[in-house]
């Protein structure tokens, strides 16, 4: 890893367990989790992708199950509480952060997206620079999502590392010469340990 000069992160997965998404919501609104969540998961790539706001997805959750007194519900706020902070990751990226250039690269959705600086779910560090899959209009693991990517780094791609919990994302990178860290979100310590000792540093 001598040779890496940029480090992008991905975010869910990564410094935030998501699979707890829409649990407050529907706790609060008397459904299941999994009804919201089979709706969005029809529309996923129109959210992800910016084609639906986070506020139409929700208005479209409440027609679908017919949710009372839902109009002034910050649903972007109970969502994005809904993921659980990986503070030891957190920790990791604040100290790369000091030797490395590091970005953001996700998938992520319109007002989440700055909800979860807000409230913590990711660390506060200078990510330069962030490609959000709304912003761009593309998603992993879309090829040009990663060479869009590339180009926002200034280096070249053998210099690039990236650290993701998708094994088809973390192969998508590799195609075209990053390094690449699968992650595994439900054993953040023993990859933080890997992730130390391919950059052979002493890190939190």
């Amino acid at each position: 890893m001598n040779n890496i000069k940029f480090i992008y992160f991905d975010f869910g997965g990564v410094f935030f367990n998501w699979h707890s998404e829409f649990k407050t919501a529907a706790k609060d609104f008397g459904v299941k989790r999994e009804q919201i969540a089979e709706i969005f998961n029809e529309v996923e790539e129109e959210v992800t992708r910016g084609q639906m706001t986070t506020s139409e997805f929700w208005d479209l959750c409440q027609t679908r199950l017919s949710l009372k007194n839902g109009k002034d519900y910050n649903f972007a706020k109970s969502w994005t509480l809904d993921y659980v902070p990986i503070k030891p990751t957190h920790n990791l990226a604040i100290f790369l952060s000091k030797y490395y250039q590091v970005g953001g690269l996700s998938n992520l959705y319109d007002v989440v997206s700055d909800l979860i600086f807000t409230y913590n779910r990711v660390p506060n560090i200078d990510f330069n620079p962030m490609l959000f899959s709304y912003e761009v209009g593309l998603l992993k693991p879309e090829i040009e999502i990663f060479k869009l990517a590339q180009e926002k780094a200034k280096v070249n791609s053998e210099e690039i590392l990236l650290i993701d919990d998708s094994k088809t994302n973390c192969d998508v990178a590799k195609s075209l010469g990053w390094n690449v860290y699968q992650f595994d979100t439900y054993n953040p310590e023993k990859s933080i340990q890997e992730i130390q000792q391919l950059f052979k540093l002493q890190t939190p």
